[in-house]
């Protein structure tokens, strides 16, 4: 078994998003197919059909402490709820 070990630092960051541009994200609107919740998470409302695939962007800045790093990686997340069903099988 491998070892894992972190390490936790507390530093301030801020987060600000630039896109998608969400119009007065203050005011919670759940008929509005991009919105900003009061954790302020973005929430999108799609509709995917089978095999079909749709691209979201989300983009964001990221202010930190002068020397301190701040290490990001991609995500790419897959849904297919064809799949997860067939595997609780």
């Amino acid at each position: 078994m491998d070892t894992v070990s972190f390490i936790l630092l507390r530093i301030a960051l801020q987060v600000t998003l630039q896109e998608p541009v969400i119009k007065h994200p203050e005011k919670y609107d759940r008929t509005k197919p991009i919105r900003l919740n009061k954790l302020n998470n973005v929430e999108w409302d799609l509709e995917i059909g089978t095999n079909e695939t749709k691209e979201l962007t989300l983009k964001y800045s990221v202010e930190h402490p002068v020397g301190e790093e701040v290490d990001s990686s991609i995500v790419h997340i897959t849904t297919n709820p064809a799949a997860s069903a067939s595997s609780d099988a």
